[in-house]
C-alpha cells in the first residue's frame, strides 16, 4: 500500500474536469474527425496508462489527491518533513481533496504506520463530496505533548465493499510546545570585569518539551563573535560539545522548593581587557527542533553601587541615568567602565554624595563636549573622584570653546580629587578654566591635577571665591593659562564674608602656569589666606616656572584692594624658578598683605637646590609693594635675580586709594637674604641692591636675621 501511495504523489495530477475532457474527447472521435492516434498514445504514455487503463484509474476508482490544509498550522517543518504542532484546547483537521468522478458514496479509513501517541479520538468525515477530513482529538480527549501520528488513508466504496486502490500517506505529526527558555536572568561582571556572568532560572519538566541543546553566541567589546555548544542527556545539567577555557557552565541548582526550577550560571571570559558592552544569544532545542530564543545585550558605561547596598552592582548605559537614580542623600560608588562623551553636563545635589572610580582595567576619560560643565555640585552634596592607591586614571576632560569650568563647585558643596585623576583641556572666554569655587570646598589628594586648561578670564586652572583649597600628597596644579586677566594657575579672591583659605602641604605643586598680567602660579585678592606648610611653587626645570607678564611670577597679593591679605610659609616649602616681567619673581607682596616666613625657601635652598626666582623689574626673589614680611626661624630668600634693584628682596610704598603703604621686613632668628650664617645658600644679584633695596619711607629691620653674598651690595640703602 505504501509504495502506491509514493507512486502516486509521483505521478502528475490532472484537472478535475479530466472525464469531462476525455468524453468530449470521445464525443470528437464519433463524429468523424480525423485524430492522430499517437496524441492519444503520446498522452496515454506520459501516464504510463493504456487508454483503458487510463479511463478506469480516472473514470471508475477514487483516490485522495492533495492535503489542501492543517489546522491549526504547525510551527515547525522538521528536517524529516515531520509537522510539529502546538497541543491545545481544540482538536486537529486535516482537509483533503479526493478525486471522486461517479460522486461514489466512500468510507474514509486510516492505517496506523507506527504513530506513537496516547491515541486520543481519530476519526474522519466528509466536507463535501470530494473533501475529507482527519480530524484528530475531540472535546473530551486531545493530542498532548509527546504524541505522534502517522496514518495511511485509504478509501472504500460502501455499496460494493471495493477497497480503492490508490492510497494518500499523511504526514508524520508530533505534538510539542517550544522549551522554557531563560527567566529572572541576572548580569555581573566578576574577575575585575574581565568575565560577564549570567545567571538565570530555567524549568524542566522531564518532558519532549525540555531543550536538550543549547547554543551560545556572543560577542564582546564589538569584536567577532563566538559560538558554543551544549547537549543536556538525562540530567539537568549541560554539558560543552568542546571544551573551551573561555566559557564556563556551571552545575545547576535546585531552586527553592521547586524540582523542576533550575539555577544555571555561564561565565565568558575576555581575557585581554574589561568587559564594556556584549551581544549574547542563548538559544535551547528540544527534540522536534523548536526553539527558545533569549538575546540579551549590554553597553554599559558606568556601574554603580549604593552604599545602602554594598552587594548590588547596578549598570546603566550612560552616567546621567544612573546619577538619576539616586535619592536625595544618597551615598554612591559609580565606576566607569568606558570613555564617555557628553553634551550636557551632570549635577550633584540633594545632599548626595557621589564617588566616580575609573575602571581599574584601564584609565577612562569623561568629556564634555557642548557649552558648560561637566559636574555642578551643589549646596550640601559631594563629588569624590578616583581614590587612593588607584590602578587607572580618570580624566575629566572640558573642550576648546566653553563657557563654563570643567567643575563647579557652589556654596557649601564638596569635592575631593584623588590619586590619577586630572582636570584638563578645557578653553573658556571667563574664569576658571579647570575648576571653580563658589565658598565651597575643594581637596587635592595623591597624584590629582588640574592641567592643561586656560581662559580669556583670569585662573587658568582654578578659581576660588570663597571657601577652602587644600593640595595635598604630589597633587598639581600645572600647564595652565590666563591671557585676559591675572591667576595662570589659580585666581583667589574672598570677602569678608566669603573669606578663602588655600593650603598646600607635602609635596604638592604649583607649576608652568602663564598669565598675561598678576600672578603666574596664583593671583590673590581681598580677605584670603595662603598657607605654604609644603610643597613647591615653579621648580627646577625651565618648564617648571610660572611666568606673569607683570608682576608676581610665583604668587601676586594684589594691591587694589586692602582688605586683608595673608601668606604663611614654613617648613620645607619651595618658591622657586618663577619668572615675573615686572616684580616679584618669587612673590609679589601688595598692599596690607602680610607674608610670614618661618622656614622655606625663595629661590635656591639652603643646600643648594632649586632656581633662583628672576624679575624683569625689581624684586627677583620676593617684592614687597606696601606690605608686610616677617622672616624668622630657618627662613631664607637665596639665589634670586632682579634685572633692576633689589635681587633678594624689594621694598616699595605704593599710594592706592590715595593711601600709601610703606613696605616692611623684618628679620629674626637665623633668616637669611643670600648666604646664611653658616655660609649655605647662594647670593642674590640685581643691578643695585643684591640683597634687600629699600625706597625711602618702607622699613628693614635686619634683627638676627643674615644678609649675605649678594651682589653688588648686601642693601640698598
Amino acid at each position: 500500500m505504501r509504495e502506491k501511495a509514493v507512486f502516486f504523489r509521483l505521478r502528475p495530477q490532472l484537472p478535475n474536469n479530466k472525464t469531462r475532457k476525455i468524453r468530449v474527447f470521445l464525443r470528437i472521435a464519433a463524429a468523424g474527425i480525423l485524430i492522430p492516434a499517437a496524441l492519444l498514445l503520446s498522452a496515454c504514455d506520459v501516464f504510463n496508462l493504456s487508454v483503458p487503463e487510463y479511463i478506469d484509474e480516472y473514470v471508475n476508482s477514487a483516490a485522495a489527491e492533495q492535503l489542501l490544509t492543517i489546522y491549526p498550522p504547525p510551527v515547525h517543518i522538521k528536517s524529516d518533513g515531520t509537522q510539529v504542532i502546538r497541543p491545545g484546547s481544540e482538536a486537529t483537521v486535516l482537509t483533503l481533496r479526493l478525486r471522486n468522478p461517479r460522486l461514489y458514496d466512500i468510507d474514509p479509513l486510516l492505517d496506523d504506520l507506527g504513530g506513537s501517541a496516547h491515541q486520543a479520538w481519530t476519526g474522519t468525515q466528509f466536507a463535501e463530496p470530494n473533501l475529507v477530513k482527519v480530524v484528530l482529538g475531540q472535546a473530551a480527549d486531545f493530542p498532548i505533548i509527546g504524541d505522534e501520528y502517522y496514518f495511511l488513508l485509504r478509501l472504500k466504496e460502501i455499496a460494493t465493499g471495493r477497497d480503492f486502490a490508490e492510497t494518500y500517506e499523511l504526514p508524520r505529526i508530533c505534538y510539542n510546545d517550544f522549551p522554557s527558555g531563560m527567566e529572572n536572568v541576572q548580569i555581573q561582571y566578576p574577575n575585575v570585569r574581565k568575565t560577564v556572568k549570567f545567571s538565570w532560572n530555567q524549568d524542566l519538566e522531564g518532558t519532549v518539551q525540555d531543550a536538550g541543546f543549547l547554543k551560545i553566541t556572543c560577542a564582546v567589546n564589538g569584536g567577532a563573535e563566538k559560538t558554543w555548544e551544549f547537549t543536556r542527556d538525562g540530567s539537568y545539567d549541560w554539558t560543552p560539545a568542546a571544551a573551551d577555557p573561555l566559557i564556563r557552565m556551571s552545575p545547576s541548582t535546585m531552586v527553592s522548593a521547586s524540582p523542576h526550577t533550575r539555577l544555571y550560571d555561564a561565565e565568558i571570559d575576555n581575557p585581554d581587557s574589561s568587559i564594556t558592552s556584549f551581544s549574547c544569544e542563548f538559544v535551547f532545542t528540544n527534540k522536534d527542533e523548536l526553539e527558545s530564543v533569549t538575546e540579551l545585550s549590554g553597553n554599559h558605561a558606568v556601574m554603580m553601587v549604593k552604599s545602602a547596598a554594598p552587594s548590588d552592582e547596578i549598570y546603566y548605559e550612560n552616567l546621567g541615568s544612573a546619577l538619576s537614580a539616586l535619592s536625595a542623600g544618597d551615598t554612591a560608588e559609580i565606576t566607569i567602565l568606558k570613555d564617555i562623551q557628553t553634551a550636557a553636563g551632570y549635577t550633584i545635589d540633594n545632599s548626595k554624595t557621589v564617588t566616580i572610580l575609573a575602571d581599574p582595567n584601564g584609565s577612562k576619560t569623561v568629556e564634555i563636549t557642548g557649552r558648560g560643565s561637566l559636574f555642578t555640585v551643589q549646596s550640601g552634596a559631594k563629588l569624590i573622584l578616583g581614590e587612593a592607591g588607584a590602578a587607572a586614571g580618570l580624566t575629566l576632560k572640558g573642550n576648546k570653546n566653553n563657557n563654563m569650568s570643567v567643575v563647579v563647585v557652589n556654596s557649601l558643596g564638596k569635592i575631593e580629587l584623588n590619586d590619577k585623576v586630572r582636570i584638563t583641556g578645557n578653553n573658556i572666554s571667563f574664569y576658571a578654566g579647570g575648576l571653580r569655587i563658589t565658598n565651597g570646598t575643594a581637596v587635592l589628594n595623591g597624584t590629582a591635577e588640574i592641567s592643561g586648561n586656560s581662559t580669556t578670564g583670569g585662573g587658568g586652572g582654578v578659581t576660588i571665591e570663597g571657601g577652602t583649597f587644600t593640595m595635598n600628597g604630589n597633587s598639581r596644579i600645572s600647564g595652565n593659562s590666563a591671557s585676559g586677566n591675572s591667576g595662570g594657575g589659580l585666581w583667589i579672591s574672598g570677602t569678608a564674608s566669603t573669606p578663602v583659605t588655600m593650603t598646600m602641604n607635602d609635596s604638592s605643586v604649583i607649576s608652568g602656569n602663564y598669565t598675561n598680567s598678576f600672578g603666574g602660579g596664583a593671583y590673590i585678592i581681598g580677605v584670603a589666606a595662603f598657607i605654604m606648610n609644603g610643597g613647591t611653587i615653579g621648580g627646577t626645570a625651565e618648564t617648571d616656572a610660572n611666568t606673569a607678564r607683570l608682576d608676581g611670577g610665583g604668587l601676586c597679593f594684589d594691591s587694589s584692594r586692602t582688605d586683608g591679605k595673608s601668606f604663611t610659609m614654613s617648613g620645607n616649602s619651595i618658591i622657586s624658578g618663577n619668572t615675573a616681567l615686572g616684580g616679584g619673581g618669587g612673590v609679589h607682596v601688595g598692599a596690607n598683605t602680610t607674608f610670614t616666613m618661618s622656614g622655606g625657601s625663595v629661590g635656591k635652598t639652603l643646600a643648594g637646590g632649586g632656581r633662583g626666582n628672576t624679575a624683569a623689574n625689581n624684586g627677583g626673589g620676593v617684592s614687597i609693594s606696601g606690605g608686610t614680611v616677617n622672616m624668622s626661624g630657618t627662613a631664607n630668600i637665596s639665589g634670586n635675580h632682579a634685572s633692576q634693584y633689589g635681587g633678594g628682596a624689594y621694598l616699595g610704598n605704593p599710594s592706592v586709594g590715595g593711601t600709601t603703604f610703606n613696605g616692611n621686613l623684618t628679620m629674626s632668628g637665623t633668616s637669611a637674604i643670600g648666604l646664611n650664617s653658616g655660609n649655605n645658600g647662594e647670593g642674590n644679584t640685581a643691578l643695585d641692591g643684591g640683597g634687600v633695596y629699600r625706597i625711602s619711607g618702607s622699613v628693614f629691620n635686619q634683627g638676627t636675621g643674615t644678609v649675605s653674598g649678594n651682589n653688588p651690595n648686601e642693601t640698598n640703602p
